[in-house]
């Protein structure tokens, strides 16, 4: 019991630096998985029933559906890529739909796909219909899979979140005096 009062009696001289510690882990952080979630874009293309892209490197990419809040826009979509050859490009659904949101769009992961090699592709969407009312704010966006890397982030913000508020309170119970 006297190593821990000998601690507590110290305890200014960890918690102050601990809690600038959390504060810059915490930054750092948020800041870096919106780098991350902002590097992963590689194309944007507007809602159309058929259109062209290339691809530079092959490897999986992933293809989300953005638009505003809330849109029902991509409800009964279905999304069919072929190469130059007319080779139908290996396509998986999600397991989960990782999701990015601002203020007023959202982006959602629908279809991942196998680019097998470098070139053009050709990208169909099917069930689309005729074009309606705001379908500029709807956009097809390919994206590197980093899924893994702001669960890494999130998880880092919490912890350092956690380490901020906790070196705050005790700081504040060892200031008002707290035994």
């Amino acid at each position: 019991m006297a190593f821990l009062e000998f601690i507590w009696s110290y305890a200014v001289w960890v918690l102050m630096p601990a809690f600038c510690l959390g504060v810059a882990l915490l930054v750092w952080c948020i800041v870096s998985v919106v780098r991350v979630v902002r590097a992963a874009v590689l194309v944007r293309l507007p809602l159309l029933k058929e259109q062209t892209l290339i691809f530079s490197r092959p490897g999986p990419v992933v293809l989300c559906a953005e638009g505003p809040r809330f849109t029902t826009r991509f409800a009964g979509l279905s999304y069919e890529m072929v190469s130059e050859d007319g080779m139908a490009v290996p396509v998986r659904t999600t397991w989960f739909h990782a999701t990015t949101s601002g203020f007023s769009t959202a982006r959602m992961e629908v279809r991942r796909f196998s680019v097998p090699q470098t070139g053009n592709y050709t990208l169909r969407v099917s069930g689309l219909g005729g074009a309606k009312a705001g379908d500029e704010k709807h956009q097809l966006v390919f994206v590197k899979p980093h899924l893994p890397a702001v669960v890494a982030h999130v998880l880092g913000i919490i912890l350092s979140a956690g380490l901020t508020i906790g070196s705050l309170v005790l700081f504040l119970m060892k200031l008002v005096g707290v035994e």
